[in-house]
């Protein structure tokens, strides 16, 4: 046994050419193999790079995967492996691959019909359509109260000038009435005397004029109704500088309902971007509720993350954190910068500021305390604003909950500057340099002299 074992060991190992142990051995695609020179040797004497054996591939190894010989089917290299005819191991192929064929086929003719029929993009449809719906809903019915408040107010005020004025005409009714019955008692002679006068008194008598309670401010409703409208909405309708995007967030993690506010419930360690890159040269900012002193978090700014890169400048990060109890920012790969802070901060500001002439490396990201704006970190070297930098919240402790908060939106009138108020800045610059040039004029003069 010992010997049968020892000589087909040998003749695996032995090329079929020279029939010596294999010098530099080649396998080829066939599955054959043989000394390098014995190969070179072949090929330089016969036409073509074909194989010494010059044996059909008639049978396929699926345990290899590779067509082989007769002789290659016999050896003990593909003993005990499953061996099937090429005609064979060619049809089960052709009938596995047009399956899979036919379901790629129907998947891409679904997408381009446009059905929903993936079970994740129909539930997260509906899901989407139930939210629309639902703050829709209340937008309606704040429109609803916001145009009754203001209907029963203008009736208010129609009732109030309908009772003055009602007031006024039983008054000059009145008075009328006193008039007629001074005539009416009136000497008969006198009344003849005086008619003509009083007639011309009675014939230009007109009623007082109405009170300012009389009328009706059609002014007030009206004055830029839909702005007043749309200043009351604000308190139903934030505007928030940063949401965060619900198809990064995984299942661990809770996403609220307006894409503000993220917890970690079951200890989690994923980041969320958030749902657009900032992508130009202008400021931004945008508040951080970092929760209680139990929080521990990550906030900043990336370039689109990948999974795979470190957390530092170098990896596209420019990010604090706070990690047990204590703050950091994530300088280098290898080191954190200790953060020295007088006090906990609440909220968290960040600011990707633009670059200024000044200073060539490009954006910074700031992160400030919100309470009093006290800086926390700077990080400069921010890529330029053809490279998106998107948010981020890292809620690393559970249970840790992040809070984007929204900004305050203030409306102002536009107006065309005047020659001053568009160039003052240069025009002081140019006198203050043109003031400097004559104190150097006057001063050389006066070195001259003396």
């Amino acid at each position: 046994m010992a010997a049968a074992s020892a000589s087909s060991l040998e003749e695996d190992l032995s090329c079929s050419v020279c029939c010596d142990i294999f010098r530099e051995p080649v396998l080829l695609g066939c599955g054959h193999s043989f000394c390098r020179e014995c190969l070179s040797q072949h090929w330089s004497s016969s036409p073509g790079r074909r194989c010494p054996h010059g044996q059909k591939l008639v049978h396929f190894c699926e345990t290899e995967e590779k067509p082989i010989c007769s002789k290659c089917k016999q050896s003990s290299q593909h003993k005990g492996h499953r061996v099937l005819p090429v005609q064979k191991a060619v049809k089960d192929r052709k009938v596995k691959l047009s399956t899979a064929l036919k379901q790629r086929l129907d998947a891409l003719t679904n997408k381009q019909t446009g059905s929903i029929d993936t079970p994740d993009v129909k539930t997260r449809a509906e899901d989407t359509e139930r939210k629309i719906k639902r703050d829709f809903e209340q937008l309606h019915n704040f429109l609803r109260d916001e145009e009754e408040t203001r209907l029963s107010e203008l009736r208010r005020e129609a009732e109030f000038c309908n009772n003055a004025q009602n007031a006024r005409t039983k008054k000059d009714i009145a008075d009328f009435s006193r008039r007629v019955k001074d005539l009416e008692v009136q000497d008969a002679i006198r009344f003849l005397q005086d008619f003509n006068s009083t007639l011309a008194i009675v014939q230009t008598l007109e009623p007082d004029p109405p009170n300012l309670d009389e009328k009706l401010d059609v002014a007030k409703h009206l004055r830029n109704l839909k702005f007043r409208v749309w200043e009351n909405m604000k308190g139903i309708a934030p505007y928030y500088p940063v949401t965060l995007d619900p198809n990064a967030v995984p299942s661990c993690l809770s996403l609220s309902d307006d894409l503000t506010c993220i917890s970690n419930k079951e200890g989690c360690p994923c980041l969320v971007q958030g749902s657009e890159g900032i992508a130009d040269d202008c400021l931004h900012s945008w508040d951080v509720d970092v929760g209680d002193e139990n929080a521990e978090w990550m906030l900043g700014c990336c370039t689109l993350n990948n999974g795979y890169t470190p957390v530092c400048p170098e990896g596209g990060f420019w990010a604090i954190q706070r990690s047990g109890g204590a703050y950091q920012a994530l300088t280098t790969l290898t080191s954190m910068t200790p953060l020295h802070l007088s006090r906990r901060p609440r909220v968290v500001r960040v600011q990707l500021r633009p670059s200024t002439p000044w200073q060539k490396a490009g954006r910074s990201v700031r992160f400030l305390d919100a309470r009093d704006g006290s800086e926390i970190f700077t990080y400069t070297g921010v890529p330029c604003a053809a490279v998106p930098v998107y948010p981020f919240l890292f809620p690393m402790k559970r249970p840790t909950t992040l809070r984007l908060l929204p900004a305050e939106v203030n409306v102002t009138v536009g107006k065309d500057a005047s020659f001053m108020e568009k160039n003052g800045n240069s025009i002081m610059t140019f006198i203050a340099c043109g003031f400097l040039f004559l104190l150097l004029i006057v001063s050389w003069m006066n070195s001259e002299l003396h």
